[in-house]
């Protein structure tokens, strides 16, 4: 389904208003309209000028499909410091991912990025940095990762029960915007 609506015929006011719904990403739908327009003479459109809304498909479709979720986490103290376990979740597969250390924060997303690892079979995603924050009086778990060689990608969760929780979700916000490609799913 798509709705496509169109403001202004001004070439500096123009806008091109689009509800979709896709197994493409919104940043492809933008390339195919930019395109189809430009073949019907519109050669003034810019991606800049089109606004993308995509539509959630229902669970099992989509890209969210193929995304890792969360199955269990632990935080325990051991003889070497502080343990931190991370279960996660993709259709019949399941990787754990476990680590050592003395900083909760960095142990669980450590710990979560092990197990992203183990889904892919490589070490793609190395964690940069993690930190609790207080923004609008609520604690919120910033995460910091490397993808590959050179891009870094950043996720966040507000706390609502507990830190180790808190620490996974925020991991994968970050992880997940690049999970489409690690699944086998069609890259973006």
């Amino acid at each position: 389904m798509v709705v496509v609506h169109v403001y202004d015929q001004e070439p500096a006011r123009t806008r091109v208003h689009v509800v979709v719904r896709s197994a493409s990403t919104p940043r492809q739908v933008v390339r195919q309209i930019v395109s189809l327009l430009r073949n019907f003479g519109w050669k003034e459109i810019e991606p800049s000028m089109v606004t993308v809304v995509q539509i959630q498909e229902s669970e099992g479709e989509g890209a969210g499909h193929y995304r890792l979720r969360i199955i269990g986490y632990s935080l325990v103290r051991s003889a070497l410091g502080l343990e931190g376990v991370c279960r996660l979740g993709w259709g019949g597969l399941q990787c754990e991912g476990k680590v050592q250390g003395s900083a909760p924060l960095a142990v669980m997303a450590e710990a979560t990025v092990a197990a992203v690892n183990q889904a892919v079979g490589s070490a793609w995603v190395v964690v940069l940095d993690a930190k609790l924050v207080e923004q609008g009086g609520r604690s919120v778990a910033l995460i910091m990762v490397r993808y590959g060689d050179e891009e870094v990608l950043t996720g966040s969760a507000v706390m609502h029960g507990v830190l180790e929780e808190t620490v996974v979700r925020a991991t994968l916000d970050a992880v997940n915007r690049r999970l489409v490609l690690y699944s086998g799913a069609r890259p973006t």
